[in-house]
């Protein structure tokens, strides 16, 4: 039996182990920034996930997922991410609200239920903000920061960070969706701010605003 806590962990693993296209471990101090804790608290799970055979820790270098682990993680996030298509697409929610709630729903977690799921939604490819709901790879793969491009770039709105419901609203007053296509015309290092051009309109976001918006660059 594993406790909502023990995936929130298998989750928070994966997202930093990943981060660079392949598994690297994820240290406790990471993981406890990310995820509110401790150290010693962190410590205390991770060695109660081991002995689960979820995670592989050794200390002092971190923990990276099993294969039974790595299993239970792509299920959680692929039926997050559903569950947000199916607050959106069927009972109206805004792109804005669904994040906190399926983090509660993805923990009801049966046998079968995302398969019924994602056949009762027609199969999603993608979820409301642009993740994908299979295959994680494309976000390391093609993906980059809109804070990575050089002034002048066009680009295409891949994904947004979808965990601030304010950043979220913002995002979308300002039309920076995914599937957009945009260009940055003026980075102004002074004060951090990019100026974009978007759907022939100026919008202006600031350098931490960028890093939350992912890209494929336009050539």
């Amino acid at each position: 039996m594993i406790s909502a806590t023990e995936q929130n962990y298998l989750k928070a693993i994966y997202k930093l182990s990943f981060r660079y296209g392949h598994q690297e471990p994820a240290s406790t101090g990471d993981l406890a920034r990310l995820l509110g804790s401790t150290p010693a608290t962190v410590t205390d799970t991770l060695q109660r996930l081991s002995r689960k055979n979820l995670v592989h820790y050794q200390r002092y270098q971190g923990a990276t997922l099993s294969g039974p682990g790595l299993g239970m993680a792509t299920e959680l996030i692929r039926l997050h991410r559903l569950w947000e298509v199916f607050l959106v697409d069927k009972l109206g929610y805004g792109w804005h609200e669904v994040h906190a709630i399926a983090e509660q729903l993805e923990h009801v977690f049966e046998e079968g239920l995302a398969e019924r799921l994602d056949t009762f939604l027609g199969h999603p490819t993608h979820d409301p903000h642009g993740d994908p709901i299979r295959d994680d790879s494309r976000d390391r793969s093609e993906l980059s920061t809109l804070a990575d491009l050089e002034e002048g770039a066009g680009f295409t709105v891949g994904r947004v960070a979808d965990g601030d419901a304010a950043w979220l609203q913002f995002a979308a007053a300002q039309g920076l969706l995914p599937g957009t296509f945009g260009r940055i015309m003026v980075i102004r290092k002074a004060d951090a701010l990019l100026e974009l051009l978007i759907n022939r309109k100026p919008v202006f976001i600031s350098q931490a605003s960028a890093e939350k918006i992912f890209v494929i660059p336009n050539i």
